[in-house]
């Protein structure tokens, strides 16, 4: 933590009761990203030259608990910033064997930081008026990582709310969106990036740049119940099925799954398809995609992780014959969210030949929403002819 950090602390009598003196040799691994590149082996020997001439920390590393080494009979830590510190006090030790680090278990144990909390901080405590500032490499990788992840996305909405501001998104008021975005780094009492010398508009113009970059930010449906995919399905899929509460049930001829991991097609998905289909040859089988762990992803990063899904799924299904008639996905990003409901379930493959052996692929179809590709006038072109879009 830097000087600002630590006065804001230092008032609450539990601060005192959380710092702990430990040989630097207890911490064991570094959790601090705020840095994009540089320098720590450098700021690492000017610790060391200050604690060889006697000069003691006053402001702690923080910390947290991690495990036990049987061998040095000691807790062992994570250090969440400070590493140029603590690597200044690993260098300091072997010099002198008694040597000790300041360090704060407050976060950890009153504060109950999360890791978006631990991301702030972190941020924050290389956000020094002088000496060993953020750099404009290491305040651009904060911004991509938090447009990457979606938490931006998360901290504007929250702070549109707390003023009042409603519908505020993105696709539908950029502007608002990212003057609030830019505040969340640069506001004058809680900016991660407070004591900067770049401006507003600083922040505003490379928040513009890594959205161009990473284009649609992710809408985090993450961990959506098994009831609301099917209720969009119900709603939006194009076919029969009627079930909104349980996968477990066929309804009107159509058995559905519901892909959550990459790492659950096999044997999950296929070995339950196979089985189904086995039991049930004139059934048709829908594949469900809406992935969970989307958490350090882009939505670049989703369509590859979609487009892999349809790959294998079809792989299988014609090597295997597993009965598998259609693949489709759930909405997951800004654009796939139209307030008039188009395109809220998106169709990947299809087979021409419901409940067929031999499925045949489906050219008009493959990466299509299910009305087909909509032109600037929003005509439906999927069948070669141009029909009005239905509403």
């Amino acid at each position: 933590m830097q000087s600002e950090q630590y006065q804001e602390f230092a008032d609450d009598p539990e601060f005192a009761k959380h710092l702990i003196e430990i040989d630097p040799r207890q911490i064991v691994k570094y959790r601090q990203t705020a840095r994009s590149k540089g320098d720590e082996n450098i700021n690492a020997n000017k610790y060391y030259a200050q604690f060889s001439r006697g000069i003691r920390q006053t402001v702690p590393v923080s910390v947290i608990p991690v495990g036990w080494c049987e061998e040095n009979n000691w807790e062992t830590y994570e250090c969440c910033d400070g590493i140029t510190r603590t690597e200044g006090g690993k260098k300091m030790v072997l010099a002198d064997d008694g040597w000790k680090l300041l360090a704060s278990t407050y976060q950890h144990y009153v504060l109950n930081y999360t890791a978006e909390d631990w991301e702030d901080f972190s941020d924050r405590a290389n956000d020094h008026n002088s000496g060993e500032a953020n750099t404009d490499e290491d305040m651009i990788a904060g911004i991509r990582r938090r447009v990457a992840n979606g938490r931006l996305d998360r901290v504007v909405r929250a702070a549109a709310q707390t003023k009042g501001m409603t519908g505020v998104s993105l696709k539908n008021n950029k502007k608002e969106w990212i003057e609030l975005a830019a505040g969340f780094f640069v506001d004058a009492s809680k900016g991660v990036y407070r004591n900067t010398r770049r401006t507003k508009k600083w922040f505003k113009n490379r928040i513009e740049e890594e959205l161009n970059k990473t284009g649609k930010i992710i809408q985090k449906m993450n961990k959506k119940s098994e009831e609301w995919n099917l209720k969009e399905y119900v709603a939006h899929g194009g076919t029969n099925y009627e079930e909104k509460t349980t996968a477990k049930n066929t309804s009107n001829g159509e058995k559905v799954f519901i892909l959550g991991y990459s790492k659950h097609l096999t044997p999950n998905i296929i070995g339950n398809a196979a089985h189904y289909h086995a039991n049930h040859p004139k059934n048709d089988i829908t594949i469900i995609l809406h992935f969970q762990n989307l958490a350090d992803k882009n939505d670049a990063d989703l369509e590859e992780m979609r487009q892999s899904a349809v790959d294998y799924l079809k792989k299988m299904n014609k090597a295997h014959k597993l009965g598998i008639t259609r693949i489709v996905s759930t909405p997951q990003t800004e654009d796939e969210i139209d307030t008039k409901g188009k395109y809220r379930v998106t169709e990947h493959w299809k087979s021409l030949l419901n409940n067929a052996d031999n499925l045949i692929d489906n050219p008009y179809l493959a990466e299509q929403p299910l009305y087909g590709p909509i032109n600037d006038s929003g005509n439906d072109l999927s069948n070669g002819k141009s029909s009005q879009q239905p509403h």
